[in-house]
């Protein structure tokens, strides 16, 4: 893992993490927008993904859900300071779930 894309609103937030992650080796890339990480998603794929879900344009949940449309929908990790961001994820997850239809034997 070489390529990380940091998206967060918080320009203060987005340049500490890009330091810290660029002093231990990493490549870079940044976004304050969610319209502004998947474009840069598209064009240069990053091995991970930290995004907030608290973006000015397009929510977070909202981003996670067109990034796994992608071929190879790198993993996200979520790095939020609002305090219901589980129980989001969770009710995310649990919308775009379906159920297995059941045999008859």
């Amino acid at each position: 893992m070489d390529h990380v894309l940091v998206v967060d609103d918080e320009p203060a937030i987005v340049r500490v993490l890009a330091v810290n992650l660029h002093n231990r080796g990493y490549q870079v890339s940044t976004a304050l927008t969610g319209t502004d990480a998947l474009a840069l998603a598209v064009d240069a794929p990053p091995d991970l993904i930290l995004l907030d879900l608290g973006l000015p344009d397009i929510d977070g949940l909202d981003v996670i859900d067109d990034l796994q449309r992608c071929r190879a929908p790198p993993p996200i990790v979520v790095v939020s300071g609002q305090t219901d961001t589980a129980t989001r994820c969770r009710r995310s997850i649990a919308a775009r779930s379906t159920t297995s239809p059941s045999r008859s034997t």
